[in-house]
């Protein structure tokens, strides 16, 4: 017997294995830790399913799912599993959650259809394929620092960091002059 909110899965040597409320899924990826499966729906949906085996079965348990695009969509997880992208083929909408939770973390937009979607090894970089050839979108905290970094010539002034931040001035880009 199958828990409420849970899929089973059963393989048969020339059967297709497919739970029974995923029959319009049009993407899958696993979190590195293959415990957990991500599925983009053609309903709107992009869910989070827990994967245990129970008699030989692969159970799934519904860990979040949240609502995107309704036309096809393509599918990433970080190799951190930090992060799960979807992107919609049809108007190049691509977006970030939280692979824990599910919360959106960015909304990005590729110019025309996308196909494909991958982070980079250190998941600092999400790149998007399709009709408009590659692109890349950095997408990790420390990555944006350091993309910002290299193309400003200065910090804030101690007037600046007063006037928009407050507090302590910082130096965000420690190689370079500011607060003074």
């Amino acid at each position: 017997m199958v828990a409420q909110g849970a899929c089973s899965l059963q393989a048969a040597e020339s059967e297709p294995i497919a739970p029974a409320d995923t029959a319009d899924a049009v993407a899958a990826a696993f979190a590195p830790a293959e415990s957990v499966l991500f599925t983009a729906h053609r309903d709107r949906r992009v869910r989070s399913w827990s994967v245990t085996e129970a008699g030989g079965a692969a159970v799934l348990h519904e860990i979040w799912a949240t609502d995107f695009c309704q036309e096809d969509k393509t599918l990433a997880v970080s190799p951190d599993g930090s992060l799960v992208a979807a992107a919609c083929e049809a108007d190049g909408r691509v977006r970030l959650w939280s692979a824990a939770s599910g919360v959106t973390v960015t909304d990005l937009r590729y110019p025309g259809q996308v196909k494909t979607v991958a982070f980079s090894r250190d998941a600092h970089m999400l790149i998007a394929g399709g009709e408009k050839q590659l692109r890349s979108f950095v997408v990790s905290g420390s990555a944006v620092v350091d993309e910002a970094c290299s193309r400003l010539t200065r910090n804030m002034s101690l007037a600046e960091w007063q006037r928009h931040i407050g507090g302590r001035c910082e130096l965000v880009c420690p190689r370079l002059p500011g607060c003074q």
